[in-house]
This record gives structure tokens, C-alpha cells and sequence, in this order.
């Protein structure tokens, strides 16, 4: 059965003020549990969805959004033309700066009423923003059990759990969209984590004292925090209280944190992949064999630079088409992601399609004289991840000019720099030839973007020669 809601607006500031009204509230409690139940009764083999669910959201594009409809007419397709998820090949697609640069002609004209604009962080240069309509906001809290089920068994106690977010400046989307649903619907108090909150900015040392203050079961932050951070606690020999388990989100954790994290500390970690296009993409489950994603809310197709389909396995452009918003729509959506996906059952039972690896965005690539240009992560991987990086805290690669290549390494407190400079200099050279001169550069440490990320390639304008 078709769910279809009908969500009427706001007349004026002093009823938006006061927030749903007691039968909203009541109507989307009983929603959400419905739709959480089944979210954790399907994470064993999820529904794909019908040829009617994705025809219904082309058919709104094409009737109801201004840049949809001129691509498809330009194409000569109708909404007909897209039945299923193969039809898909056939659908032009569509680039982050079309959005960027457009945000309100993918804004379905009757999709009103409450809803959120959430912005991503411009880590790409290319900052956009996203409409969510009350419904596809509710929809995401009630996939969340479907993410948090790995995580249940290793933080099963008695009592509540506590939870430590280390956060990127300012609210966060996560806030926004958390009071926005909490404003809606009734979730008991003992659900919930027990939540604290500090600020990325926090000196590493007093975020290890309010650690062994507040004794977190679960600490929660970004994957390049995660990877300096306990790097640091590791080269210093600091004495912290071990969180249950790590969950980390938005960007890149090292295999050599991982590997840190998992045979020092006894802690396990669990990803999720988020994007402000689609804010339920993938989690990890115990097997810890990559993201598996959700159909059922968000179809990703791996694509060649040319948007054919690659075959399993091999590495691609990560292509996403948003199922379940309404408030802004995204079909056949170049995230800027590589990645490469399978469909083999996964050692855990789930027989959701997997994203094996995250191999970085597309602009992390490097660019030589000759015009040849590879995936940043193919010469970082080998040499900083795959053996632990012995002697090294954090590092970042700068291409600085088409034939000059920059290293910043922040080395450990024992590292013998010369040498450690030497070694992963006639491993760069091994790796890129002759063409790209490398410099070496120690620092004291490398800081994180505005937004709280911290890049492990950048390519400053005008580099290309």
C-alpha cells in the first residue's frame, strides 16, 4: 500500500513557533515505529524497490521540477521510459554544480510544507543545498535502527549508554535534523544514548580527560578525527578510558587506525556513509566488509567517466538516485565519490549490495606533466595505509604544480626524520617516476578544514600546468 501525505503549511510565524500539533504528533509516532520495525526486520535482505516506487518519482521530476523536465524532453524520454532500476543506463546524468547552481529548479511546486535545507560543506569547492520534506526527514531517524543493529550487541549493558560526539564546528546537520524530528514524534527517554558533546577544536589532552570523565560507550566523530586522534594518544603512550565501540562518519578512516584501534585498544569500528544528497548511503556491520547500502531508500550505480555502468567490482564514479526525498529531487546524481560495489552476500547474512571500498573523490586525482592523470588514493593507499606507516602520525599530500609534489608528514615522537624523509621519497619516486619532483615537509601537525575534515590530498588551483 502507498502511503501519500499531504503535509499543509505554516500560515505564519507565531503556529510554526509552536511547532505539530498534538494529532501530528501522535500520527507520526505511530509512523515511525512502523516504519523503524521494518527498517530492522529487513536488514537481512532488503526490498528493492518497484518499478512503480522509482516511475512515481521520474513521473513527479518530469511533471513538477524545471531541470528534469528539459533534460528528459532534451533526451527525448518519458516518464514511461523508466521502469526499473536498468532503465536507469538510459537517463542522463546529472552533476553537482547543475545543483549548485540551481538548487530550486529540482524543488517539486506542491511538495509545501515543513521541511529542512541542509547544506554540505563545500569540501569540494562546490558547497550545495538540499531540501528535505518532513516525511523524508522522519523516514532517515527510522533507518538509523537499521544502522544502529550492528552496533546493538557490543554495547548491550545494563543501564544507559553513554555517548561521546566530538563535533565539527557550529550545529551540525545531524543537530538540525535531530531536533527537527525529536520536535515530531515521542521516543522514550531510555532509548537514547545518554549524549555529550565537545567541539573538534578541543585540545586532544582535555578531550582525553572528559573521556575518562564521562566514560563513553560509544564515541562518535569524524574518520579523520578518529585517525589523528587516536594516532596521537598511540605515539604518546596516553592513558584514556576505551569507548565500546567507534562510529565514524562523513570521510576516510586510515586501514592503519583500523588496524591500531582494533589489535592495541580492543575497540571496533563501524562507518557509516552520509552525504547531504542522500543522508543514508551505507553503514558497516560486523563482518566490517565495506558499506552496505540501502536500496530501499537510495539506488547508487557505478559508472565510467562516459556514465556507462562498470562491471562488479571495478572502480567507478559513485552515481546515486534519492528514493525517499521529496523536497529536493536527485536522479542519476554524480556524487564525486570513487567506489567500487558488489553484489556477493556479505559473511554477516545481509544481501544488501555492498560499496567495498571508498577510494576518494572524484578531484583527489594527481596530474602529471603529460597530461596522465590517478586516483590519489592508488600511491597514498600502498605507502601510508596498507603497512601501518611506521613513524608516522598524520600526512597530506599538496600538488603544488603538474611537476611538483608536496608531502607534509607529521612524524612520531621517536621517528628518525631524515631517514623516514629518505625512505618514503624513493617510494614516491618508485611510485610516480621521474616526471613529479617530491618535497619533503615535516610539521608539526596538519589542520582540518573550516568544516572539520582533513584532506589527505589537495590540488591547488592552477597546478595543471
Amino acid at each position: 500500500m502507498t502511503l501519500t501525505l499531504c503535509a499543509v503549511p505554516m500560515r505564519n510565524a507565531e503556529k510554526e513557533e509552536r511547532g505539530p500539533s498534538l494529532i501530528s504528533r501522535l500520527y507520526w509516532t505511530a509512523w515511525l515505529w512502523r516504519q523503524s520495525r521494518q527498517a530492522v526486520s529487513d536488514t537481512r535482505s532488503i526490498r528493492h524497490p518497484t518499478g512503480g516506487q522509482l516511475q512515481e518519482l521520474v513521473t513527479l521530476a518530469y511533471e513538477q521540477t524545471e531541470y528534469y523536465r528539459q533534460v528528459m524532453q532534451r533526451a527525448g524520454l518519458h516518464p514511461a521510459d523508466i521502469r526499473t532500476p536498468a532503465h536507469l543506463a538510459r537517463f542522463p546524468i546529472t552533476g553537482r554544480q547543475a545543483l549548485q547552481e540551481r538548487p530550486h529548479a529540482f524543488r517539486p511546486k506542491s511538495v509545501a510544507g515543513p521541511g529542512l535545507v541542509i547544506q554540505s560543506s563545500g569540501s569540494t569547492g562546490q558547497p550545495v543545498a538540499v531540501r528535505y520534506d518532513e516525511k523524508a526527514l522522519l523516514q532517515n531517524m527510522a533507518a538509523s535502527r537499521r544502522e544502529w543493529k550492528p552496533l546493538a550487541h557490543t554495547l548491550t549493558k545494563p543501564g544507559p549508554l553513554r555517548k561521546l560526539s566530538i563535533q565539527p564546528p557550529g550545529p551540525t546537520r545531524f543537530d538540525r535534523i535531530h531536533a527537527f524530528c525529536h520536535q515530531r514524534v515521542w521516543v522514550p527517554a531510555n532509548f537514547l544514548p545518554k549524549r555529550h558533546t565537545m567541539p573538534m577544536s578541543t585540545d586532544f589532552a582535555q578531550i582525553v580527560e572528559s573521556m575518562n570523565h564521562i566514560r563513553p560507550d560509544l564515541l562518535v566523530a569524524l574518520g579523520s578525527f578518529v585517525d589523528a586522534f587516536f594516532q596521537q594518544i598511540h605515539d604518546r603512550q596516553l592513558s584514556f578510558h576505551p569507548p565500546r565501540a567507534i562510529q565514524y562518519f562523513s570521510d576516510h578512516l586510515g586501514d592503519r587506525t583500523r588496524r591500531l584501534l582494533r589489535d592495541v585498544y580492543n575497540i571496533p569500528v563501524f562507518g557509516t556513509y552520509t552525504a547531504v544528497e542522500s543522508l543514508k548511503l551505507g553503514y558497516e556491520c560486523e563482518a566490517h566488509q565495506g558499506f552496505h547500502l540501502h536500496p530501499d531508500l537510495c539506488l547508487v550505480r557505478i559508472v565510467d567517466k562516459a556514465g556507462a555502468d562498470v562491471p562488479e567490482g571495478e572502480l567507478g564514479d559513485v552515481v546515486i538516485t534519492n528514493l525517499f526525498n521529496r523536497g529536493t529531487l536527485l536522479i542519476n546524481y554524480r556524487l564525486g565519490d570513487l567506489g567500487r560495489v558488489t553484489y556477493e552476500p556479505c559473511a554477516c547474512g545481509r544481501t544488501s549490495p555492498r560499496l567495498t571500498r571508498l577510494e576518494g573523490r572524484i578531484d583527489e586525482v594527481l596530474e602529471f606533466p603529460d597530461g596522465r592523470r590517478i586516483s590519489a588514493f592508488s600511491f597514498l593507499y600502498p605507502l601510508f595505509e596498507r603497512n601501518g606507516a611506521p613513524g608516522i602520525r598524520q600526512y597530506q599530500a599538496v600538488q603544488l604544480a603538474s611537476d611538483r609534489l608536496e608531502m607534509r608528514i607529521v612524524p612520531t615522537q621517536d621517528a628518525d626524520w631524515p631517514s623516514l624523509a629518505h625512505r618514503l621519497k624513493m617510494a614516491l619516486r618508485q611510485q610516480l617516476g621521474r616526471q613529479i619532483h617530491v618535497e619533503m615537509q615535516k610539521v608539526a601537525h596538519i589542520d582540518p578544514e573550516p568544516w572539520g575534515k582533513t584532506r589527505r590530498f589537495i590540488r591547488l588551483p592552477g597546478d595543471s600546468g
